[in-house]
C-alpha cells in the first residue's frame, strides 16, 4: 500500500469517525436533555417514527460539519504543530457546528435545541473531540518512535548547520522523519 493511498485512507476514516462522533453526541445530549436517561423513556425516544424531511436536514447538518472540521484544519498534519493548536482548532470547530444548531433551531423551529441541549452538546463534542486527537497522537507517537509512520525527507543548507539540524531529526524518532541525505547549498552554487 502506497503511503499517499494510506495517507487517504487514515483521512477519510478521520472524517467518519468524527461525523459519527458528532452523530452520537447529539443523540446523548438529546436523551440526556429530554431525561428519558431510564430504559422505558429511551426506547420511546428510539422508536419514534423519523421523518424523511428530518433525516434530510440531519444529513445536510454532517455535511455542514465536515465543511466545518475541514475549514478549522482537522485533516492537516499537526506533525510538528503545538497541542495548543489542536485545542483552539477543536474548540473553534465545535463552537461552529453547535453555533450551526443555534442557526438551524431559529430556521426551522427546532424545539429540542434548547440553550441547554446546545450547552451540553457543545461541551460534549468539545471533550470528545480533544480526547480522541489526544489518543491519537499518543498512538502515533508510539508507532513512530518503533519507526512506523515514517516521512522521507533531505535536509538542504549549508555546512555544519545542515548536518546538525539533520542529526537532530534522525536522533528524535517520535518526530517520524527519515533523513534521506543531507545537501549543502554551497556545493549547488559551485
Amino acid at each position: 500500500m502506497s503511503p499517499t493511498f494510506r495517507r487517504i485512507a487514515l483521512q477519510r476514516a478521520a472524517r467518519l469517525f468524527d461525523l459519527a462522533t458528532v452523530s452520537l453526541i447529539f443523540l446523548i445530549a438529546l436523551i440526556i436533555n429530554t431525561g428519558a436517561v431510564t430504559w422505558p423513556n429511551l426506547a420511546r425516544i428510539l422508536g419514534m417514527r423519523i421523518a424523511l424531511v428530518n433525516l434530510l436536514l440531519f444529513a445536510g447538518y454532517l455535511a455542514l460539519c465536515s465543511v466545518i472540521f475541514s475549514s478549522c484544519g482537522f485533516y492537516r498534519s499537526h506533525r510538528l504543530s503545538h497541542w495548543s493548536r489542536q485545542v483552539r482548532e477543536i474548540f473553534l470547530a465545535a463552537a461552529l457546528i453547535s453555533g450551526l444548531l443555534l442557526v438551524l433551531r431559529a430556521l426551522f423551529e427546532l424545539s429540542f435545541a434548547a440553550n441547554r441541549f446546545l450547552l451540553l452538546f457543545w461541551l460534549l463534542v468539545f471533550a470528545t473531540l480533544l480526547l480522541s486527537r489526544a489518543v491519537g497522537h499518543r498512538l502515533l507517537y508510539y508507532a513512530r518512535a518503533r519507526g512506523r509512520n515514517l516521512r522521507s525527507i533531505v535536509v538542504v543548507g549549508e555546512g555544519r548547520e545542515a548536518t546538525a539540524l539533520a542529526e537532530q531529526i534522525e536522533k528524535d524518532a517520535t518526530l517520524g522523519y527519515r533523513v534521506l541525505r543531507v545537501i549543502d547549498a554551497k556545493e549547488i552554487r559551485e
